[in-house]
């Protein structure tokens, strides 16, 4: 499987981020002799939201910056608690919007995480860039360890089978995305000098994703003044958090873990996102 070629090419890619699609209607599979994507409203029991650190209506919104510019906004949310293949999982979105005098951006990544174990049910992208859109979605099978690609056909107003080697491939127990590995991240023991090796990125060349726990202090963002773990991620399948890169997840220590700034390096200088304002979920 070639994940890196499925990452959108420009600026965006450059910094780590792709855009995904905002939960269309589910494709319909007859022909190819794939299952259509089941998708309900029903919520999860109760038990499982008291186990995790984050709930429906939980939303961390974050203004961007590159090089000190504040040249954008993010949102990180969980947006429902939905039934996908009859498994309870919450519907949780990254949102960038990146305003330049040489690029205009709009993405939104989508991920369905099963409840119960933190892994990947559907993974969907959408991004606009300089007035050009793009939809992609994954869908994983975790009794055949495979995934299936889907692209978006306008002509059909609906997703297709993708063709070529990315349309179907391996993918290891409990496969994570990048949009669920940080909330993955935020259930993890977050104890000094801890480290986390978890090789369950879906793309099986791109693992192991890497959490070093590196230190505690208090930082002021936006949103307020928090005490914090401070954790140097390496996810290889995304560049701004390669090692190289040098990125830091800023997480509350404590309950709630939320995650209240990110830094990283780019070829347009430092990227950060502050947290400027939160709803908890419930």
């Amino acid at each position: 499987m070639r994940t890196h070629a499925l990452w959108a090419a420009g600026f965006l890619w450059a910094l780590g981020f792709t855009g995904i699609a905002a939960d269309p209607a589910a494709a319909q599979f007859a022909e190819a002799g794939l299952p259509e994507l089941e998708r309900s409203h029903e919520a999860a029991p109760p038990a499982e939201k008291a186990s995790l650190p984050f709930a429906p209506g939980e939303r961390l919104e974050y203004a961007v910056t590159v090089a000190r510019l504040r040249l954008g906004h993010a949102v990180l949310a969980v947006e429902a608690a939905e039934r996908v293949e009859g498994v309870p999982t919450y519907r949780v979105a990254l949102e960038v919007e990146i305003k330049a005098p040489f690029l205009s951006f709009a993405g939104r990544e989508v991920s369905w995480i099963a409840t119960d174990s933190i892994r990947s049910m559907v993974f969907e992208r959408l991004r606009t860039e300089s007035g050009k859109e793009e939809r992609r979605r994954f869908r994983f099978d975790h009794d055949a360890l495979r995934y299936y690609s889907e692209v978006w056909d306008a002509r059909l107003a609906d997703f297709r089978p993708a063709a070529g080697e990315d349309s179907t491939g391996d993918i290891p127990p409990g496969a994570i995305d990048e949009i669920a590995a940080l909330y993955l991240l935020r259930t993890l023991s977050l104890e000094s000098s801890t480290t986390h090796r978890i090789a369950r990125y879906f793309d099986p060349t791109a693992n192991p994703i890497v959490f070093r726990v590196v230190g505690r202090e208090k930082v002021k963002v936006p949103a307020g003044r928090f005490e914090v773990v401070v954790v140097e991620p390496d996810i290889p399948a995304v560049r701004i958090f390669q090692a190289a890169k040098q990125p830091r997840i800023y997480i509350t220590d404590d309950a709630r873990r939320l995650i209240v700034k990110i830094t990283t390096r780019t070829k347009a200088g430092p990227l950060t996102f502050y947290l400027k304002d939160f709803a908890v979920g419930s």
